[in-house]
């Protein structure tokens, strides 16, 4: 944890599991106008199980945090073989939190793809929102400073590349 914009740090926060199996860590985290800090991961319940993106909190300045809520259902057969993954958030102007999710069932194949999730609670639940791209992921979502919602992602099909899609209406 870092309070002066990263000139120091703090020692290292080891995020306890709470019953999971393994965590994993992509570099997304926010800070809600309430001062708690949320970081999305992706996690096993038991060993061999699926994996599934959740969201951890702190409340106390990013000393400790505690789970919050698993992202996605957790018996949706459309997942069955599934793999989700690289969950990305960002909060709109509004309070709503929006979470990119990977969904990869063959990526050599192009059976990969985003979907989107909401949460109008601060995180506790969320719903599915859209499926923006067919093919490509993970996306990273960028609030525009005109207030669009642009989601930048891997095209894993021939031609090959970066590609962009944009939200006018969140």
């Amino acid at each position: 944890v870092s309070k002066d914009a990263g000139e120091t740090w703090s020692r290292s926060v080891i995020l306890p599991k709470f019953g999971l199996h393994a965590l994993w860590s992509y570099d997304s985290s926010m800070l809600r106008p309430d001062g708690r800090k949320l970081i999305f991961l992706t996690g096993i319940e038991h060993e061999g199980g699926p994996l599934r993106p959740l969201v951890y909190r702190s409340l106390d300045d990013g000393t400790s945090f505690h789970f919050m809520s698993f992202i996605t259902p957790r018996d949706d057969p459309s997942f069955s073989g599934c793999k989700q993954w690289y969950p990305r958030g960002i909060m709109l102007p509004n309070g709503r939190i929006l979470c990119t999710i990977r969904m990869d069932r063959n990526s050599l194949s192009g059976d990969i793809w985003t979907e989107v999730y909401t949460s109008d609670d601060g995180g506790r639940t969320w719903q599915f929102l859209s499926r923006p791209t067919e093919f490509g992921a993970p996306a990273e979502p960028l609030l525009l400073s005109d207030g669009r919602i642009a989601l930048v992602y891997t095209y894993r099909l021939p031609p090959y590349g970066i590609r962009a899609v944009i939200s006018e209406d969140g």
